[in-house]
Parts: structure tokens; C-alpha cells; sequence
């Protein structure tokens, strides 16, 4: 679910953005988006999460089997564009996205901890023991 709501705010944010700020002028929103490099990221980033909502459903994930994890890992790097988004995006001196910038490293950071972990704790099967019997 936090997925989705972080689409719905994305999908807000960029509604919000064609609607005040250019006016549902598409062939502006071009120019805007190869003079300015934050609407280039934001874009990117929005557009990368539309097949993560589309296959965020029970059926989907059944369907995908392996590889919807696989497509599902790519949050990562979006996650990496909407901080860098941010950080273009904010006008110096107003504001600063320190900590949405700290709290997604954290979390990152976190999720390379845990794989490195995981990579060093598990078994390796050398075929030497029998498996166990029920």
C-alpha cells in the first residue's frame, strides 16, 4: 500500500504541475522538461513507477511469478530520482530535503545491509549432509 500512495502523490504532484504551471501546454512541458533537469528526473521517476501500480495486485504478482520482484526492485533507483528531484527541484534558502534525503539513505542503506547479510550467513550445500527426514 505505501507504494501506491507514493503513486498516488506522484501522480498528484504532476497533475498539480500541469495543471498551474503550464497549463496543460504538453509541447511546454517538453521544452520545460529538456531546460530543466528536475523535470526530467521527476518524470522519469513517475513514468518508472507506473508498471509497479499496475502490477502491485495479488493477480499481477501470480502472474509475474520471479520476475515481479525483479520489476519491483527498480524502486530503489526511483527512490535515488525523486531525492534528486528534490534536491533540483527546491529553491536555495526556502527549504532543504535534508531529511527525506537521510531517511531514504537509511533505508537503503538498511536493504544493502540486509542482502550483504543474507549473502554471508547462508549455508552453502557442499552435498555432504543428508537432507532431513520427517
Amino acid at each position: 500500500m505505501l507504494g501506491l500512495y507514493c503513486f498516488f502523490y506522484t501522480v498528484v504532484n504532476a497533475l498539480c504541475f500541469v495543471h498551474f504551471d503550464i497549463d496543460y501546454d504538453f509541447a511546454m512541458l517538453l521544452l520545460e522538461a529538456g531546460e530543466k533537469l528536475y523535470l526530467g528526473i521527476g518524470i522519469l521517476a513517475t513514468l518508472m513507477l507506473v508498471p509497479l501500480a499496475v502490477t502491485s495486485t495479488d493477480r499481477m504478482m501470480r502472474c509475474l511469478g520471479k520476475n515481479w520482484r525483479r520489476l519491483h526492485r527498480s524502486v530503489y533507483l526511483i527512490a535515488i530520482l525523486a531525492v534528486a528531484h528534490y534536491w533540483l527541484s527546491t529553491k536555495p534558502g526556502i527549504a532543504t530535503p535534508w531529511f527525506f534525503t537521510m531517511t531514504t539513505a537509511l533505508l537503503l542503506g538498511y536493504r544493502v545491509w540486509a542482502f550483504a547479510s543474507q549473502k554471508s550467513t547462508a549455508r552453502v550445500d557442499d552435498g555432504m549432509e543428508a537432507p532431513e527426514r520427517r
